[in-house]
């Protein structure tokens, strides 16, 4: 039986969550206030928490790690190989894999109580400084500065982001919101971005489904009803549907064998390619039926040189994710990775089945139409939990007389 992990594990593995999901917003304070933050130092942030989760691990090994361990090694084979034929070598499209299995194996090391509670504690952080950005937009875009800081970090130009604010994303082209009444902006909180906070809401959508009975009826209430603010906030239109079609699926979900997991991404794509040929959804247009067309055009426009891996995606593909993902790390890749995180068999419980489907149905219909689920921010939630929910048999076995 693997040891369990001491107190600074715990904390180390708690302390990278929280830095992986809200890193960018202390880096935005520092650029707009004199420091300027480029995208070199975008890249050592992220190598020193993957380097950082990845000591953890080593640290306090448990069998169950070999399989993460081993699509590091396989992950990190892939992108040598892929450098030579491409002559040149993308760190980008090796860190997009290799965060799956360092926060995975870092979820590992923190018992379901502890998990519970920070991710508590992260949702009151994010719910509070969304109420700040859209009660005081002005003041916050001064501090703060996300404009600035995409600018910089990110190779934006000014006259992409167009508008007066200093806010990113934050005004929609055609005014369509939910609640245009309300006079809010569209909200991204510690994530400095609205697509990140609204598929921040349908990662709390599953994270309810598995502690809803932990929590008292008033935390209950709590969780739920901030969680449609954020949502009304993020203005996202993607996060609730994922968010009611998780909760709706729930029940079967739980029941589904594990293995049937693997089966979402392809089956997404056909359906996405049929919905979309035969509704004539127009890629042209910014909405989900639109993005998905999109999505699709740019995918089955790949030739073999850019499905073999041959070729560096550009980030004129961040609308169109499969495609971006297909590109950056080959078929061969894709197959891969769906094979790492989904073909688990071992994974038997009902919250595991849960955890295991909807975090497969969560990733493919936002891979369809964005990378945002290969984002540091978005992934560091939804892959530590994983992590912890692997685990978790053991250790309730372990505590059994």
């Amino acid at each position: 039986m693997a040891p369990e992990p001491g107190p600074w594990h715990v904390r180390g593995a708690l302390a990278l969550l929280c830095a992986a999901v809200s890193y960018n917003f202390p880096l935005a304070i520092l650029n707009a206030h004199g420091v300027a933050i480029g995208r070199s130092t975008l890249i050592v942030v992220e190598a020193v928490l993957m380097g950082f989760g990845l000591l953890l691990a080593m640290t306090r090994w448990r069998m169950e790690m070999t399989r993460w361990l081993l699509m590091i090694a396989a992950f990190l084979g892939l992108s040598l190989i892929l450098s030579q034929f491409r002559q040149s070598f993308d760190p980008k499209s090796l860190r997009d894999t290799l965060m799956f299995a360092v926060f995975i194996m870092t979820g590992m090391l923190v018992p379901w109580r502890d998990a519970r509670r920070v991710i508590v504690a992260l949702h009151i952080v994010i719910l509070l400084v969304m109420f700040i950005e859209v009660l005081f937009p002005a003041q916050y875009g001064a501090f703060v500065d996300p404009r600035a800081y995409f600018i910089n970090s990110r190779g934006f130009t000014l006259e992409q982001l167009g508008g007066d604010s200093n806010l990113f994303g934050a005004v929609r082209p055609d005014e369509r919101y939910f609640l245009p009444w309300i006079g809010w902006n569209r909200a991204s909180s510690i994530f400095l971005e609205p697509l990140s906070l609204g598929n921040y809401v349908s990662f709390a959508a599953l994270a309810m489904l598995l502690y809803w009975r932990d929590w008292s009826w008033p935390m209950r209430v709590f969780m739920a009803f901030s969680s449609v603010i954020i949502l009304v906030g993020s203005d996202g239109r993607f996060a609730g549907t994922s968010a009611v079609l998780l909760v709706l699926l729930a029940p079967l979900l739980r029941r589904l064998p594990a293995v049937l997991a693997i089966f979402y991404l392809p089956l997404g794509i056909l359906l996405a390619r049929l919905f979309s040929q035969a509704l004539q959804w127009r890629p042209m247009n910014d909405d989900f039926p639109g993005r998905m067309a999109r999505g699709m055009k740019q995918l089955f426009k790949l030739d073999w040189h850019d499905v073999s891996g041959f070729s560096i995606p550009t980030p004129a593909l961040a609308d169109s994710g499969i495609a971006y993902l297909v590109m950056s790390q080959s078929l061969v890749g894709v197959v891969m990775l769906q094979m790492f995180l989904y073909l688990q068999p071992a994974l038997r419980q009902p919250e595991q089945r849960l955890y295991l489907h909807a975090t497969a149905l969560t990733f493919t219909l936002s891979i369809l139409v964005s990378i945002s689920m290969l984002s540091i921010k978005t992934a560091g939630f939804y892959w530590f939990l994983m992590g912890v929910m692997i685990v978790l048999p053991a250790r309730e076995n372990a505590r059994r007389p």
